[in-house]
């Protein structure tokens, strides 16, 4: 009896007539919200996200609803317009948009398994793997990469380690799995002490002061950490040791050349980022000297015969 009853109630919700202004723009199943406001306009808009297997574009801001999804609609708008009588939205227009919006939210959410959104699929199961490989097409063999190292946190950045374990230190592990076979995996791995620290911030500590000095170490730290991993994906590139002026280059041509500067200690007074000077670091201020030279060089004027 229960269940007739809830079949009852469903058929006189989908059969019961509306107003003729919003009844002309919800005929046979073609929902035509053209003349709705801005806001309502946007909102039903955004529909299409999540319910477009069951509709059909039928020009500017007019769609056609699957049958199912028709019923399911103009529920919805019996309900909207029930509760909402007091504050109507506006327009005709703007009612037929509140429920189109308000119908894709609720449209088969109570059963997970018949919803063709699928939020918990990366892939869907009817297309092949491989087209998640496209992109790496043009390279001949895909390999695993994997890249490990150890940084130390000092002072609110992070470098190779300088001292005995005189500041907390973390482990970075970037894997990528070349296993076409399944999806394309990238893994980053932190692992450490200062991981604690990251986990604590998640929790409401009571002492508001405590909380909000730990949330900003953790925040600093995993900054640090992602503009790292940038670096380790060359996604962006450092600029320390690169001098981009002529005057810089003359300098480090001038400190090594004239004054008898190491290149490693031509680095140290070059660099603006405070950082482990390494062999790179000696390489690029060397690079940077002879392009001075180069720049600079007489071959580039013209001798002029007289």
């Amino acid at each position: 009896m229960t269940n007739r009853r809830q079949s009852v109630r469903k058929s006189l919700l989908t059969n019961r007539r509306f107003p003729a202004e919003i009844e002309r723009r919800i005929q046979r199943g073609v929902i035509d919200y053209s003349g709705a406001s801005a806001f309502y306009a946007k909102l039903a808009d955004t529909a299409r996200d999540r319910v477009r297997p069951f509709m059909i574009d039928r020009g500017h801001r007019c769609v056609e609803l699957h049958s199912d999804l028709y019923r399911h609609y103009r529920r919805t708008l019996n309900q909207l317009m029930s509760q909402n009588s007091g504050s109507p939205p506006g327009t005709p227009s703007d009612w037929v948009a509140w429920a189109l919006w308000t119908a894709a939210w609720n449209y088969k959410t109570k059963n997970p398994l018949a919803d063709d959104v699928r939020r918990r699929e990366i892939w869907p199961t009817e297309r092949p793997i491989s087209d998640a490989w496209l992109p790496l097409a043009d390279i001949p063999k895909p390999r695993p990469i994997e890249t490990s190292g150890v940084l130390e946190w000092c002072s609110g950045e992070l470098r190779f380690p300088t001292t005995m374990f005189q500041h907390p230190r973390i482990g970075v592990r970037e894997r990528f799995s070349s296993d076409q076979t399944a999806l394309p995996k990238l893994t980053l791995e932190f692992e450490g002490a200062l991981i604690a620290l990251v986990q604590r911030a998640k929790y409401e500590l009571r002492d508001r002061e405590e909380r909000e000095r730990v949330r900003a170490e953790a925040r600093e730290l995993m900054e640090a950490l992602f503009s790292e991993i940038l670096k380790w994906l060359h996604l962006v590139r450092s600029n320390a040791h690169r001098p981009a002026d002529l005057e810089t280059c003359h300098q480090a041509a001038r400190l090594h050349d004239l004054h008898g500067l190491s290149w490693s200690q031509v680095a140290q007074r070059l660099c603006r980022t405070r950082h482990t000077h390494n062999q790179n670091c000696t390489m690029r201020v060397r690079q940077a000297a002879a392009r001075w030279y180069k720049e600079n060089s007489p071959r580039r004027v013209p001798i002029v015969n007289n």
